[in-house]
């Protein structure tokens, strides 16, 4: 299997993506969102937020994990994503009602997992400078 570059810049890394987004996860939208990749729920529905999850594995295994960020958009809040070294995870909500961080700060989601290199892809995807 071919090592995917997992830090593009610019427009590598929407290419970077979609290719990736194209082999791992079917038919992608146009923007690059992960709404089609596959992922699966890996705990029962409780009320925090992406970052605590985060922060919370960090420090738990504070040399294997690293932390993801994305930048926000016009339609989704800034996200933090991790990975382990054997998978990626996110914490969101279910239904993707994401409402502004000073609006609602804590809300009832999910820890999702994500094949290994997405998380890094997603948020190099997200993190482009636009003009």
């Amino acid at each position: 299997m071919k090592k995917l570059d997992l830090a593009p810049r610019g427009k590598s890394a929407v290419r970077s993506w979609r290719r990736f987004a194209r082999r791992t996860c079917g038919r992608t939208e146009r923007n690059g969102t992960m709404n089609k990749c596959p992922f699966e729920y890996v705990s029962d529905p409780y009320v925090s937020n992406c970052i605590i999850e985060a922060l919370y594995q960090k420090f738990r295994h504070p040399i294997r994990t690293k932390i993801y960020f994305c930048k926000p958009n016009e339609r989704q809040m800034f996200h933090f994503m991790w990975s382990d070294g054997t998978a990626d995870y996110d914490f969101s909500d279910e239904y993707c009602e994401r409402e502004k961080y000073f609006v609602k700060p804590l809300f009832t989601g999910r820890i999702r997992r994500f094949r290994l290199g997405f998380a890094a892809l997603y948020s190099a995807s997200r993190n482009i400078r636009r003009r």
